[in-house]
């Protein structure tokens, strides 16, 4: 027993052969006064049941490909029709509309094949089913003065400035907005349109920026791999190395200050290593733990803030150098790749001093000792 979609193909063939092979009649009524050839009857009918079976299928991509061409060919209402359907079924309801419209709007011909007219009046009212299910997509732009005309876009597409904040005809489905201003900033934005729902998008444009920053091409300056955007020259690896170093000796003075505060109290309570009888065991312990911890973090991270300060003033000595050379010609040129070479020789210098030896000391029996650690119409 033959399935619901086997009968349906069926009788679109039998529809088709009294449609598309009727002669004498309003076969290429979409090609103007030209006839369409058997070979283009044949191909067009093809099509048709090509894509009516991709359609039962599911594949609609595929049947829009062959509705397509058949109508290409034909141009005749039984297969804008068609085509019409398929673009609704792909979510493409703007051209779905339009094909519906297109369809409708096809002049009768006298004599012309009863499929015509039926495809006509479905057309119609296919058109206005989805007239109801088109969404529409609200743009407002914020931040500007009245003088200030933004440019804004859906899908790359233009809007005239008079459509913003009114509601703008869209295919279900995500767009890209995008607005601009002279002398502001640019703002991008990806929302999703449902059917039948009109989405509201807002755009806030900073002053400031734009093409005031931005230059003459458009183009965002980069920051240079030495950090010239500093605007000083300065590479920002120096502003870094200094700041790194400099928290550094402040957290390492702080542990310095405790260490002579331990020292102190060790010489005062425990001469020669040996502390005196209101001392408990886990006392002494804890006076030999933070003894070691004191002295060990102060080594350690007065080593690694000088360095990173002395990092520093090579980049910003260096740096100076360099850009009282740079006149644009080839030796400036060779200047200044040297100059960058001997900046990676101090950046490999700077860590190679940054692994300086500390020396962690503990209190043991004997005494204190130390070890080493490393949107058509």
């Amino acid at each position: 027993m033959r399935s619901r979609s086997t009968e349906k193909i069926g009788a679109a063939v039998a529809l088709l052969a009294l449609t598309l092979g009727a002669p004498g009649r309003a076969a290429a009524q979409g090609k103007g006064s030209a006839q369409a050839s058997l070979a283009d009857r044949e191909t067009a009918r093809a099509m048709l049941i090509e894509g009516r079976a991709r359609m039962a299928e599911g594949d609609l991509k595929g049947a829009h490909k062959s509705f397509l061409a058949a109508h290409a060919l034909m141009g005749v209402p039984t297969t804008g029709l068609d085509l019409a359907k398929a673009r609704a079924a792909l979510g493409m309801l703007l051209e779905a509309k339009d094909t519906a419209l297109e369809v409708a709007r096809m002049p009768a011909r006298p004599g012309e094949a009863a499929a015509f007219r039926n495809a006509r009046m479905e057309a119609e009212q296919l058109a206005a089913t989805l007239d109801a299910r088109i969404p529409s997509l609200v743009i407002e732009v914020r931040g500007l003065s009245t003088d200030v005309t933004p440019t804004v876009s859906v899908d790359g597409t233009a809007l005239p400035h008079e459509t913003l904040g009114l509601p703008r005809k869209v295919n279900p489905g995500e767009h890209e907005v995008k607005a601009h201003a002279p002398g502001h900033g640019t703002e991008t934005r990806t929302v999703t349109v449902k059917e039948r729902e009109r989405t509201s998008v807002t755009l806030t444009l900073a002053p400031g920026a734009g093409d005031d920053v931005s230059g003459g091409d458009g183009a965002i300056p980069d920051a240079d791999d030495d950090g010239a955007s500093t605007g000083q020259g300065v590479p920002a690896w120096a502003w870094v190395s200094g700041g790194a170093g400099l928290v550094a000796l402040g957290v390492g003075a702080v542990f310095a200050v405790d260490y002579a505060s331990v020292r102190a109290r060790a010489d005062r309570d425990c001469p020669g290593a040996l502390c005196n009888s209101t001392y408990q065991p886990a006392d002494a312990e804890a006076l030999g733990a933070r003894w070691n911890r004191d002295l060990g973090l102060a080594v350690g991270l007065g080593a690694v803030g000088l360095a990173g300060v002395g990092v520093a003033l090579y980049g910003i000595l260096s740096s100076g150098d360099a850009s009282g050379d740079a006149s644009g010609d080839a030796s400036s040129d060779a200047s200044s790749d040297a100059s960058g070479g001997e900046r990676r020789d101090a950046r490999r210098g700077a860590a190679r001093a940054t692994r300086a030896v500390w020396v962690t000391p503990w209190i043991t029996g004997s005494g204190i000792s130390g070890a080493a650690a490393g949107i058509t119409f």
